[in-house]
């Protein structure tokens, strides 16, 4: 797998990345692009998101890994989540030009950036939204409590 594409983009908290992966299908152009958004815990290479952007370009799919300023910072923590959508939505236009005329869909960890975000898609007005089905916690007891997915 190649390694993806970088595009700085400009926000009020200051930069963050796109990670594009793009599609290498046997037809050439993309079918579709993704635009993924990781949680508080992680960044743009975490397990999942990494997992989709290595196997969807096979089939056509353009992923783009949106990574959060505060990540790009070096920061550990994430900002209230006012400043998280705000740094998505700037990251849109972004996303729809690189997409031009290929349908795109959103989907993040939480489901305000991606959810708001969704609107200048071609998909309708739902963003995917991801959330682990199983995790177990830390601790191995079940329950509320830090997860590990």
């Amino acid at each position: 797998m190649p390694p993806p594409d970088e595009i700085t983009v400009p926000t009020e908290t200051g930069p963050g990345r796109l990670l594009v992966s793009r599609a290498s299908s046997p037809a050439g152009s993309p079918w579709a692009v993704l635009w993924l958004g990781h949680g508080a815990g992680g960044g743009a290479g975490s397990r999942d998101l990494a997992a989709l952007a290595a196997g969807l370009p096979r089939h056509g799919v353009t992923v783009v890994r949106h990574e959060q300023p505060w990540v790009v910072a070096g920061k550990r923590i994430a900002p209230r989540p006012a400043a998280l959508d705000a740094a998505w939505l700037a990251a849109a236009p972004a996303v729809a030009e690189l997409a031009g005329a290929t349908p795109w869909s959103s989907a993040a960890a939480a489901p305000g950036p991606a959810w708001r975000a969704a609107r200048p898609g071609r998909w309708g007005p739902r963003p995917c939204c991801a959330w682990p089905s199983r995790c177990t916690r830390r601790d191995g007891r079940s329950g509320p409590g830090p997860r590990s997915c």
